[in-house]
Order: structure tokens, then sequence, then C-alpha cells
């Protein structure tokens, strides 16, 4: 098979499954995986593919069919300029979770060493990215999943940080008093309607976990409570929360913590989605 009929054979077989755009993108990632390089000479249509590589991607194209996403397949994603490990321990990092980084940037470069909570750290992208922004910063990560840790744990290896890792269940108050203070707490906590699971990709729903992906049925706000109610006893004074939420249930969390005393602020994402929460600690509190 030359790499024309690769080509050829990969965009035919997802065909039904992507869009053409999103097909060409896919087939330029299998490409870079495997070491081929792009299409920039015309003789490259005509050159052979070893046989272990087209059987390689006879098995990337089946997985591909069942709707698993290509960051599984290839066991990577692209957060803020590194390569997270991902796997399905974790959620794929979204460009969102990007911008809620971003947000918080401006407020930890006022501090020399700030310290940061990480709640439902994942692949450890927030945390780590933090840390490989903020060389000095103190960070402490914590999630429920020992194979999430696992996966964050070798991230922070592979990209060389330091970070303190928790396995511990946030929504258990139980746990907190072992927990220290901090300038920061940051946290993309499951926050989609369990309602909304049946209008979903089957990439995701099938896929991803969905502990991380889903707010509780009874009680959807639950995460945020126990977050701002965490903060009360564990954000310093003149530290701040970044939130990443649903924009349906945005400005009704809004509301929520303006009454419950907090400074808060809402914040829309790249595409004017009311996404971000920011809590600053009120004189009150």
């Amino acid at each position: 098979m030359t790499l024309g009929e690769l080509k050829d054979f990969l965009l035919k077989n997802l065909a039904a499954y992507y869009d053409a755009g999103e097909a060409a993108t896919i087939c330029k990632l299998l490409f870079e995986h495997a070491g081929i390089p792009p299409f920039n000479q015309p003789d490259q249509h005509y050159r052979e593919i070893p046989v272990p590589v087209q059987q390689k991607m006879e098995e990337y194209i089946k997985a591909l069919q069942q709707y698993k996403p290509i960051q599984y397949i290839l066991q990577e994603a692209w957060f803020y300029k590194f390569k997270f490990l991902v796997n399905e321990s974790v959620l794929i990092p979204r460009p969102e979770t990007e911008e809620l980084v971003e947000k918080s940037l401006p407020f930890l470069k006022h501090f020399t060493s700030p310290r940061i909570l990480d709640i439902g750290t994942g692949s450890g992208c927030i945390a780590i990215t933090l840390k490989k922004l903020l060389t000095a910063a103190r960070i402490t990560a914590l999630d429920v999943s020992s194979g999430a840790l696992t996966t964050a744990r070798l991230n922070a290896k592979d990209l060389a940080v330091q970070v303190a890792w928790l396995q511990q269940d946030f929504l258990d108050e139980t746990t907190w008093p072992a927990l220290g203070m901090y300038d920061c707490i940051i946290s993309n906590p499951p926050y989609i309607p369990v309602a909304e699971k049946k209008n979903m990709n089957p990439r995701v729903t099938n896929h991803e976990p969905h502990l991380a992906l889903f707010a509780d049925t009874e009680e959807p706000f639950l995460f945020y409570k126990k977050i701002a109610a965490f903060a009360q006893g564990h954000l310093l004074p003149g530290g701040k929360v970044f939130a990443e939420t649903h924009y349906d249930v945005a400005e009704e969390a809004i509301k929520y913590f303006i009454a419950t005393g907090w400074q808060a602020a809402l914040e829309k994402d790249m595409s004017g989605n009311n996404r971000f929460l920011i809590l600053n600690r009120s004189p009150k509190q």
C-alpha cells in the first residue's frame, strides 16, 4: 500500500463517522503519530508504507468506528502547549479548561510562591501546567480516582514537575482538615447535567469517565457548594476560587454564591458562553 492509498483508505473508512474536516484532522494526527511526514512532495504519494504501519492503521480505524476518541487511541492530548498522557481514567482536556488556567494566571502572578489546590485533577493538566508556568508555586492536586492519579503522576514525571498528589473524596468533609491553606483553589468539577447525556456525542458518553463529567442528579450544585464551603476555611485572605461550570446553570450558581456572602463574578468562554466562576473572599467571611 502506498502513502496515497493509505490516506484514501483512512478517509473512506472515516467518512460515515466524521465530517470531512474532522476526518482530515484525524488522518493527519495518525500520520504524525506513525512518523509519516506530511505530503509536501509529489513523489511521497507513491511511497510504500510498511505492513506493520498498515496493520496499526487498520486497528485505529476499527477503534474510531466504535467512537473511541483519537486522543485515547493515541494516548495523548495537547493542553496549553504541553503533551499529556490520557486514557479512559481521565477526561480529555478541553480548550475551555485552558481558558480556566488563563483566567487564573494574572492573579497568581502577583505571588512569589502561590499555594494552589486543584480539586478533581484528572490527568493533572491544570496542576502541571500551572507548575510549568509558575515554577515557584506550591501545588496540591487531588482526585477520588486512583486511575486518574496514576495518569497524573506519569504526566508530572514526563513533564518534569513536582506536585503533591492526593487520593481523596473531596465531597467527604471529614477529609478537609488534612488539607492546608491556599491562595488559589481551582477546579473543573463534574458539571454536565445528566439530562444532557442523551444529546451528547457517543465518543464522550461511551468512553470518558462519567464520574468526572456529570453533576449529581439530585443536587447539581453539590460540588460548587462544597468548594465554597471548603474555601471559607481554607482560602487565605485575598485568595480566589476559579471554577469551570456549565452555561445552563452558571447564572443560577452565581446567584447562590452572592446570596451566601461571596464576591462572585461570572465570565464567558471563547464561544461566548457563561463558563467561569471566580469567587473572592468577602469581608463578611
